[in-house]
């Protein structure tokens, strides 16, 4: 359920991104609170794995902080419309894609 919450999350700040509407500073805030309360939870071996069971503590989880430089990247690797990693960018790189129809089986799933 939680990774529903956190994918549906994602996919409305992404949605209003490329809709043209640039991201509040409320909503960065709140996606950048939202992510890192999960991953405190996760190194504080308070989450849950698929078979209910605390996950192991993490050793070494940071903090994360809001990056205008990597937002100008990915904003400029946004505009090519390309499905793949920004080359160049150290770090980790997550690649999602979400269509109406899986949206709206992520609301019915979650029962809103």
């Amino acid at each position: 359920m939680k990774v529903l919450y956190l994918s549906w999350l994602v996919s409305f700040f992404l949605h209003e991104y490329v809709a043209g509407d640039v991201l509040s500073i409320a909503a960065k805030k709140a996606l950048l609170k939202t992510h890192n309360d999960h991953r405190r939870r996760l190194a504080k071996g308070e989450e849950l794995n698929k078979e209910n069971k605390n996950m192991p503590k993490a050793a070494n989880m940071m903090k994360m902080f809001y990056n205008k430089n990597l937002e100008k990247k990915a904003d400029e690797w946004l505009k090519k419309c390309q499905f793949a990693r920004v080359p160049g960018v150290e770090g980790g790189q997550n690649l999602y894609m979400v269509s109406s129809a899986m949206e709206q089986g992520a609301f019915e799933a979650d029962g809103r």
